[in-house]
């Protein structure tokens, strides 16, 4: 009776650690779901800003271009 409760403790103890195990592989995933996912989202408000920036810098060189091209499209033929 002793040895057979004895046994059903170590076959719990073995399930436990097997869930633990699959716990800590479950959990490494998702670890790496989260760390992907914010290196995606990184680069995604990065590459905004980078366009952000370009389409300011290129709204505040168009007066210059409009400028230069009055005199040119003034002249007579």
């Amino acid at each position: 009776m002793h040895l057979c409760a004895a046994f059903l403790e170590v076959v719990a103890m073995v399930q436990k650690f097997r869930h633990k195990k699959a716990l800590a592989r479950a959990s490494g995933a998702r670890d790496l779901a989260r760390i992907f996912a914010a290196a995606v989202a990184v680069s995604i408000v990065i590459a905004a800003l980078l366009l952000m920036i370009y389409w300011i810098q290129s709204m505040l060189e168009f007066p210059k271009h409009l400028l230069a091209a009055i005199p040119i499209s003034l002249k007579p033929a």
